[in-house]
């Protein structure tokens, strides 16, 4: 694996680049997906899953290309490839599927390794696809997998094809997959069987019962008298008198739209995705879009949340790629998605 993950990242950087766009010639991905013939270790038949039924590589998921996300919900690299997934998911099911993302979570504590909290930070972290619960490692080291996050990409045939170590190239790894469902398409592109993506969708139902889900951060503002709340699984912020009544609220309900951004930062802001850290400066509250990689301003009218639009204040809307420090704005953004 060790080889296969030096010759993958040296074709991505080659093939991809710093181009943003455009596809690879038909050649070259083809040759690269007949190179390996490595056969994928099989998913142990005893594993707990969530959002599906177990699940087999040369089973149930055969003809269709798999790609395996090992991760641990405490990594926070682990959560900044999540957004580029399931936006390639949503992709190749519109196109007609031929995909399935399956993640493996090898919990590095001990309290990550259970299936109630696995379950929760599915539920946290909007997670759909179907994940398997890697406590004891034995997915882990038949990969022969070394950090988190870790993406291994199997052809219709059984095939390791592509191993893809940290999140830098994530974006390459997207375009790769596409190139591939394009270039070799897969046989099989019907619904997974057994696949019953149901158990943490219960779970999110029965949290969006409750007012709050996941929140992060909370802020006094001693002249209102108030709390401001980042409700942050219900991608919103609350403000809450000292009767603990909601007076106030962004966006308004019904406009939340998780994952929508505008890099331009041209319009006003009508929504926010996982908003964490806020505070109260002046007549506004600062609130950080964490999802969206921007600082939002939501204007207060007299100390109170106002229904108006809220803008940005900081941020591309783009996830910062500057690991040496130094630069600024754009420059310090991936601008070319190809990390």
């Amino acid at each position: 694996m060790d080889k296969l993950a030096a010759s993958s990242k040296a074709f991505l950087e080659k093939t991809y680049g710093c181009s943003s766009s455009g596809d690879a010639p038909d050649s070259d991905v083809e040759g690269f997906l007949k190179s390996s013939d490595i056969t994928a270790p099989e998913i142990p038949v005893d594993l707990q899953w969530v959002n599906s039924q177990p699940l087999s590589i040369h089973g149930s998921l055969s003809g269709r290309y798999v790609l395996l996300d090992f991760f641990t919900y405490c990594c926070i690299n682990c959560m900044h490839i999540l957004p580029a997934l399931h936006q390639l998911e949503q992709e190749v099911e519109e196109d007609g599927g031929g995909l399935v993302l399956v993640g493996v979570h090898s919990g590095k504590f001990s309290n990550e390794k259970t299936e109630r909290n696995i379950l929760d930070a599915v539920t946290r972290y909007k997670i759909t696809h179907p994940v398997v619960n890697d406590g004891n490692y034995d997915m882990w080291n038949t990969y022969q997998i070394v950090c988190w996050p870790t993406l291994v990409l199997i052809n219709p045939e059984g095939k390791v094809v592509l191993v893809s170590i940290g999140e830098s190239d994530v974006g390459r790894v997207v375009r790769f997959v596409k190139d591939a469902l394009r270039t070799c398409p897969p046989t099989a592109r019907t619904p997974v069987p057994h696949l019953t993506p149901d158990i943490a969708a219960d779970s999110a139902e029965q949290a969006a019962k409750k007012i709050l889900s996941y929140p992060g951060k909370v802020h006094y503002h001693a002249d209102t008298n108030s709390l401001f709340i980042s409700d942050t699984a219900n991608d919103r912020i609350l403000q809450v008198n000292c009767l603990g009544e909601i007076v106030g609220h962004f966006p308004k309900p019904g406009l939340q739209t998780p994952g929508s951004l505008d890099p331009t930062n041209r319009v006003p802001v009508t929504s926010l995705s996982s908003p964490q850290g806020l505070a109260v400066f002046g007549d506004s509250v600062i609130v950080c879009d964490t999802a969206n990689h921007r600082l939002v301003t939501v204007p207060l009218s007299r100390g109170v949340i106002e229904d108006g639009s809220a803008h940005v204040l900081a941020g591309t809307g783009l996830q910062g790629s500057d690991l040496e420090g130094g630069k600024t704005g754009l420059q310090g953004s991936d601008l070319e998605g190809g990390k």
